[in-house]
C-alpha cells in the first residue's frame, strides 16, 4: 500500500479503512487496472496511527 502517513491522514478525515486505502496513490493506481474491491486484512497500531497495513485489491464483482 502507499505510505502509512497517507493512509492515516485519510483515516483522520473519518474515512473507513477501505476508503482510505483506495484513496492512496497505490489504491488509485490499482483502480486504473480495475482493482476496485478493497479489503484491509491487517492494520498495525491504533486507528489513525497505523505503522503498517496489509491491503488486498481485487476486481469488482
Amino acid at each position: 500500500m502507499g505510505r502509512a502517513s497517507d493512509f492515516n491522514g485519510l483515516l483522520n478525515e473519518r474515512r473507513t479503512q477501505p476508503e482510505a486505502a483506495a484513496a492512496t496513490f497505490t489504491g488509485r493506481m490499482n483502480a486504473k487496472f480495475g482493482l476496485t474491491d478493497v479489503n484491509v486484512t491487517r492494520a498495525d497500531g491504533p486507528p489513525g496511527q497505523h505503522t503498517n497495513a496489509e491491503v488486498i485489491f481485487s476486481r469488482g464483482s
